[in-house]
């Protein structure tokens, strides 16, 4: 017996770009059916694409990445609930992430171009777990051949691709030639939980090519859910019911899920944590130098005497 969340069946340590576009589509659809999100814009791959072609060399006198910028999109679409911490990474701060930039507030881009550089050589240690195993399947045999992830066409690409294609460099390992680069069949009795709006590990995935290759497999689609963690962090009553259910005697029992839209009101979204950070730095500056001028004065009051 066998529970997989957010299940990535072999060949998908390389993100398709395609998909991604899909499920920003997806997104779309439910943005145009809230009255709010549709007034700033409901067209997701289009918004990208706007943004993208318009990003400056430089903001503020800062440097703007492109490709941090598409990487921090990217992951903020992940999930579909906040994640413990302040940074709004998750789906709906994502669409207004978009929304601001093509509206030309453009402090979340910046932020989200410096606060990329800054982590991502931290995944090379957090995320070994997951280079280890992408780095000796298959899919990353490309990437050390000179993979490069293309866009085909879409409007973000594939940044998570090309990011893990820059951690794998040098990374000790080969793709295996083992069966494990494909999916086995398998009779163990098989329960699949997806969220339909997960970019990290796609339902389609799990429908078209995990599922048909298990004997006794059950899929439960989580309705405008994102990946594992927003699994794990909405409607416990009803995750309960359904893990106890299967562990106890092969039951599946989803009834107690209800459908929880996408709440798209998002404030402070990424665009403006930024303006805040200005603004508390200016402050601070300001303050630094009332601090100075005052010391200043006394200091002159005082040799005056």
């Amino acid at each position: 017996m066998a529970i997989l969340v957010a299940a990535n069946p072999p060949g998908h340590f390389i993100w398709d770009p395609a998909v991604t576009e899909r499920l920003l589509a997806e997104y779309g659809r439910l943005c145009a059916a809230d009255a709010g999100c549709a007034a700033r814009g409901a067209d997701l791959p289009a918004l990208v694409r706007s943004v993208l072609a318009g990003l400056p060399e430089r903001l503020w006198g800062i440097a703007i990445d492109a490709d941090a910028v598409r990487l921090g999109g990217y992951l903020m679409m992940v999930e579909s609930v906040p994640p413990p911490g302040p940074m709004p990474f998750y789906g709906a701060a994502g669409v207004d992430f978009w929304q601001d930039a093509a509206a030309g507030e453009r402090a979340g881009v910046v932020l989200a171009s410096v606060l990329m550089r800054q982590l991502v050589p931290g995944f090379a240690k957090s995320w070994g777990h997951l280079m280890a195993m992408g780095g000796n399947a298959a899919d990353y045999t490309g990437v050390r051949l000179g993979f490069t992830a293309a866009d085909g066409g879409t409007a973000l690409g594939a940044p998570l691709s090309r990011m893990l294609a820059g951690l794998l460099r040098g990374w000790p390992g080969s793709g295996t030639g083992a069966p494990y680069d494909v999916t086995q069949p398998s009779a163990v009795e098989t329960l699949v939980i997806s969220g339909n709006l997960d970019f990290s590990t796609p339902v389609f995935q799990a429908t078209e090519e995990l599922l048909p290759m298990l004997a006794r497999g059950r899929h439960v689609v989580v309705a405008d859910s994102g990946h594992a963690l927003s699994f794990w962090s909405i409607q416990p009553e009803a995750r309960a019911t359904l893990l106890r259910g299967f562990l106890d005697d092969g039951r599946v029992d989803a009834s107690g899920y209800v459908h929880q839209p996408i709440a798209f009101a998002v404030r402070p979204g990424l665009s403006g944590l930024a303006a805040w950070g200005l603004a508390a730095a200016a402050a601070a500056a300001l303050i630094a130098l009332a601090v100075l001028w005052l010391a200043g004065r006394w200091l002159r009051r005082r040799l005056v005497r």
